[in-house]
This record gives structure tokens, C-alpha cells and sequence, in this order.
């Protein structure tokens, strides 16, 4: 009877999986889970295109008909100074445009535009070309365009288009802005108090740079004495009341303890108490071995 019970024991035990080893897992289920995630990786940013490069601008002779001076009336284009002294109706941001001339030069200051009518070659504006624009300076041209403020400068006068005039007749001098030329005084300058009524060759120093620009300088024969005429220069004119076009930086640079001598035009004494008015016919002339005092 006990071995029979053993029997049955151990056959239910076997039945029941009794002792110490773990039941068995059961298999995993392949199809229902879902195989590991590839690893992400970030796809690499797209490539911008190169900008194309602008088209080189060929740059065109200006149409004259054999005619030059009459061609630029025709479009009404100024010098350029006088483009300087009318800004009121060139200004971009008023979306005013037009044609000015002169000569293109390279300076120290970027590109320039001599005025060839005044000034003996100091008076120039700046001017900023159109881009792909090819040019050698210096060399003659029309410029369409209008004025845009800056800092330095303060005006800028921004090209739209340009077309090549004549060549210059004769060989380019570089002169420095707006400054005096360097020349020795000829023998025929008298003083600013002797000047003659029909005009000629003055020499003088600076007394006072008027606070109005456009009212122009005051001049005497030498640092001591006083005042004897009130001098405008080459592209300088009266102003009419308040309003000037013509900016503080781009006035003559004329200082004191300094002989000049220039060609005045013919002029009127001034009423009772008032002083003469000299226009200049030529740009200053400093020279140098010249004294501020008077030794005429």
C-alpha cells in the first residue's frame, strides 16, 4: 500500500512540475512585437544655391549728335556742382531723380564727380556707382540718378545709370576737395582794400567764416586789421532767407594766419556801412612762402 502512494505522489508531482526548477517561459510572440527602433539621424541641412553674379553693366557713350553741349541741355543735365546747389529737387527720398556731368575720379576718399564749370577742378560731389558698373577714372560722363544723405559725407549722390562723354582735352590734375590751390602769388595782386571796381587778382586772409553758409567770408588785408568786403567763393551764392542746400562739410577750407590770394569779378561798394561783395572768378590760391601780413 505505501509503495503504491509513493507511486501516485511522485506521479502527481511530476504532473504538478513540483521542485526546484522554474516552470519554463513561455515563446515570445515574434509577429505581435514590433522590432527596435532605428537609430534617428538628423538629415543633413540643404545647401543654399549661390547667388548669381550680376551681369557686368556695359557702359554706353552718351548720344550727342556731334553736338555735346546741346545734347545735355536737351535732358537738362547739370554740373555737378550745381547739382550740389539745387539739391532741393534731386533728393531720392522725395523719389525726385535727374542727369548731372562731369568728371569721374578715384579719391581717397572713393569715387568723385569734378565739377569742370567752377572751381578750377576743387569742387566735386561724392557719388556712388551702379553694382557690376566698370569704369577706368578718370573720365567724363553723365550720371542719372538723386542725392541720398549720409554721414561721411554727408550727401552722396547714388548713380542709376551712367554714360561715357568725350574724353577730358586736357591731362586730369588731381586737386583736393574744397581746398585751395598751392600757387605763387602773382605780381599784379593788390590788396583786399585796394581791389578795383572792374575786378582782379586780390590778396587776403581770412577774418571770419560767416555762420550762414552761403553768406559767404570776411576778408581783410591782413590777421590785424578789420574787415573790408564779405568774399564768395567758387559755387558759393547768397541764400534766401534761411534755406542753404549746401552742407557745413562741404564749404571751402580756408584758415586763419594764411595769405590767399584769387580773380574777383567787377562789384559795387556796398551802401553806407555796408561792406563790398567779392564773387570770385577763380578758385584760392595759397601761397606759401606768402605772410599773413600785409605786403602789398
Amino acid at each position: 500500500m505505501l509503495a503504491r502512494t509513493s507511486v501516485s505522489v511522485a506521479a502527481l508531482c511530476g504532473l504538478l512540475a513540483c521542485g526546484d526548477e522554474p516552470p519554463a517561459k513561455p515563446e515570445r510572440d515574434l509577429e505581435k512585437t514590433p522590432a527596435p527602433a532605428p537609430s534617428e539621424v538628423p538629415e543633413p541641412a540643404p545647401v543654399p544655391a549661390p547667388e548669381p553674379t550680376p551681369a557686368p553693366i556695359v557702359l554706353k557713350p552718351f548720344a550727342t549728335s556731334g553736338d555735346e553741349d546741346a545734347a545735355l541741355r536737351e535732358i537738362r543735365s547739370l554740373p555737378a556742382w550745381s547739382a550740389a546747389l539745387e539739391r532741393y529737387r534731386l533728393l531720392a527720398r522725395r523719389g525726385q531723380s535727374g542727369p548731372i556731368h562731369g568728371l569721374i575720379i578715384d579719391s581717397e576718399t572713393g569715387m568723385r564727380l569734378v565739377d569742370e564749370t567752377t572751381g578750377d577742378g576743387a569742387l566735386s560731389i561724392a557719388i556712388a556707382l551702379p553694382e557690376g558698373l566698370s569704369l577706368t577714372p578718370p573720365m567724363r560722363a553723365v550720371l542719372w540718378g538723386a542725392w541720398k544723405p549720409e554721414q561721411e559725407p554727408s550727401w552722396r549722390w547714388h548713380a542709376t545709370r551712367v554714360a561715357s562723354l568725350a574724353p577730358p582735352s586736357e591731362p586730369v590734375t588731381k586737386v583736393a576737395p574744397l581746398e585751395p590751390l598751392l600757387a605763387e602769388m602773382p605780381s599784379d595782386a593788390v590788396l583786399a582794400s585796394k581791389a578795383p571796381r572792374r575786378g582782379g587778382t586780390i590778396s587776403f586772409v581770412v577774418k571770419k567764416e560767416s555762420d550762414r553758409v552761403g553768406d559767404g567770408w570776411l576778408i581783410a588785408d591782413d590777421n590785424k586789421g578789420k574787415a573790408v568786403a564779405r568774399l564768395l567763393l567758387p559755387g558759393e551764392r547768397e541764400t534766401y532767407g534761411d534755406q542753404s542746400e549746401i552742407a557745413r562739410d562741404e564749404r571751402w577750407k580756408l584758415g586763419s594766419n594764411k595769405r590767399y590770394w584769387l580773380t574777383i569779378r567787377s562789384f559795387r561798394s556796398g551802401r553806407l556801412g555796408d561792406l563790398p561783395v567779392f564773387r570770385a572768378k577763380s578758385a584760392p590760391n595759397w601761397d606759401r612762402k606768402a605772410s599773413a601780413g600785409p605786403q602789398l
